[in-house]
């Protein structure tokens, strides 16, 4: 019931920490399994005054004369089982969802603890992981831009040799052509 509060999640956490280790709570938990015990002993009797609500009657069917009173205490037990029947019933069935709801808070108390624990660890090697790659990635880039700068300068020498290559080509041609004319 506490549970279902709007409490800080530290504040719920310890509580449910508090109620599945706590000594005294441990000893009402077996107080009710056994109270749930009884309960059921009472469903099975429920079930069974309803099975036998005829009692009277047989006795009437003999032939002895018919009493209204007799049949309003009939009906009157009859409803009496109706009712411990579906008391009974409904105690044992949020039982049930009690103590389902129990074991579902504490996997989930653990699951988060573990998740924390876990996310813990992992920051640390993950923060040093992602250190190491930004470190490497910082490296690549420096080295991209080094590469860079050695292309655009291969890239002019290779400009400049091919303009004095075209120059040469050039003379070449126009003294092969003086020395023709010769």
């Amino acid at each position: 019931m506490v549970a279902e509060l709007p409490l800080p999640k530290h504040w719920r956490r310890q509580l449910v920490k508090f109620v599945s280790t706590s000594p005294m709570v441990a000893k009402a938990i077996h107080i009710l399994k056994i109270v749930f015990v009884f309960v059921f002993v009472l469903f099975i009797d429920a079930i069974n005054r309803l099975q036998r609500p005829g009692g009277l009657d047989d006795q009437s069917a003999a032939g002895s004369m018919h009493d209204m009173r007799s049949g309003a205490a009939l009906a009157a037990r009859k409803f009496y089982a109706q009712r411990n029947l579906y008391l009974t019933g409904f105690t044992l069935f949020l039982s049930l969802i009690l103590s389902r709801t129990h074991q579902l808070l504490l996997e989930l108390s653990a699951a988060e603890e573990a998740l924390e624990t876990n996310g813990q660890t992992t920051n640390g090697a993950e923060s040093k992981t992602l250190r190491d790659e930004i470190a490497e990635l910082k490296k690549k880039h420096l080295d991209y831009d080094t590469l860079k700068k050695q292309a655009a300068q291969q890239n002019k020498e290779f400009d400049r040799l091919a303009d004095e290559h075209i120059a040469l080509e050039q003379k070449s041609r126009v003294g092969i052509k003086e020395t023709r004319k010769e």
